[in-house]
């Protein structure tokens, strides 16, 4: 993902919801013959790219990947995320997290969230 790329992604994300994006962006034209692992490594390898320009954005859309990983147990995809949240706990990225925290409606998905707050 270039940097123009990921300024058109964070633009994007800025006008809609980052479950979205995440859903546009493993529905790719590109990856219609893929498994949806494979989509999953995909989109996490581009947002660990996008990452480099645009750290805020890239966290807020890997913790909406982060369900479809663990459902699909990518256990390696869910921690490289925690990881990059950790790292990265800019103040835009922590209010974010406590936006997803408090919308969350599953009881254990809530405490996951709520556990990676500072």
């Amino acid at each position: 993902m270039t940097e123009i790329q990921s300024e058109e992604l964070a633009r994007t994300l800025a006008r809609g919801d980052a479950a979205s994006v995440i859903e546009s962006l493993l529905n790719n034209d590109d990856n219609d013959n893929r498994v949806a692992e494979d989509r999953v490594y995909i989109v996490m390898e581009s947002l660990e790219t996008m990452a480099v320009y645009r750290v805020d954005a890239a966290c807020q859309l890997m913790l909406s990947l982060w369900p479809t990983a663990s459902d699909l147990m990518m256990h390696d995809v869910c921690d490289a995320i925690g990881l990059w949240i950790w790292h990265n706990r800019t103040p835009a990225v922590i209010e974010y997290l406590k936006a997803v925290a408090a919308a969350e409606v599953d009881p254990d998905l809530k405490r996951h969230w709520i556990g990676m707050l500072p």
